[in-house]
């Protein structure tokens, strides 16, 4: 039976995902397939199923789909504009934001607002690295973007967020771990980017002595008795 407008749609989705639009059973290969071609992080991809990260990667092992994750699958492949994305900001953009309502703030402190330390938050600087920068840092980076848009004012329900976190610590406040460098329990020595591996000091192999020649040839004849 012919399906009214299957060919339009089939003019929707990408020509590597056009099994969507056929009359096929979708499988958890189709999932990530889907996945794939939208690149989706893990976050993402949760909130496009409506599933927790234990649920997505059970759903991948399965055969045949249920209804409703086969119908998004479908409808996601037709209409990639519509799948939910998480968009933060560049860090440049959230430094901005920030200062716009704290002129004080210190460009040092942006790495520990967003769970680093300071010292190894040089990684995600550039703009290759922030994009592949894990998830929760860059979720977290959008949240304070999009709050601070909403309402310049939730700056200071911001902030008490992250002392209440810091004294969960053991810290006396945000400002505490800034000083420290990172979110560290106090009095924990951090541990080093690059650990020099120990080198083993080198022993002398003293040569071994030739045996005399008459002692060779007691054994070679004692050998060929």
């Amino acid at each position: 039976m012919a399906i009214k407008y299957s060919e339009k749609l089939s003019e929707k989705v990408p020509a590597s995902l056009k099994e969507f639009t056929s009359d096929k059973p979708l499988t958890g290969y189709d999932m990530k397939k889907l996945n794939e071609q939208a690149d989706l992080k893990l976050t993402e991809s949760g909130n496009a199923f409506g599933i927790n990260t234990s649920a997505w990667y059970g759903t991948l092992k399965k055969g045949e789909l249920k209804p409703n994750i086969s119908l998004l699958l479908r409808m996601y492949a037709a209409f990639f504009e519509h799948i939910p994305r998480i968009h933060p900001p560049s860090l440049k953009e959230l430094i901005e934001l920030i200062k716009a309502v704290d002129p004080d703030f210190k460009v040092a402190k942006i790495g520990v607002y967003l769970g680093y330390d300071v010292s190894s938050f040089y990684r995600v600087t550039d703009t290759t690295a922030w994009d592949k920068a894990a998830q929760p840092t860059r979720v977290l980076a959008w949240l304070i973007s999009t709050l601070l848009k909403e309402n310049p004012n939730n700056w200071e329900y911001i902030k008490a967020v992250f002392d209440i976190e810091a004294v969960s610590r053991g810290h006396s406040s945000l400002e505490d771990i800034v000083n420290q460098g990172g979110w560290r329990q106090p009095g924990e020595v951090p541990t080093p980017e690059n650990p020099k591996q120990s080198v083993k000091p080198k022993t002398k192999t003293l040569a071994k002595k030739a045996p005399a020649q008459g002692v060779v040839k007691k054994v070679l004849k004692k050998r060929t008795l």
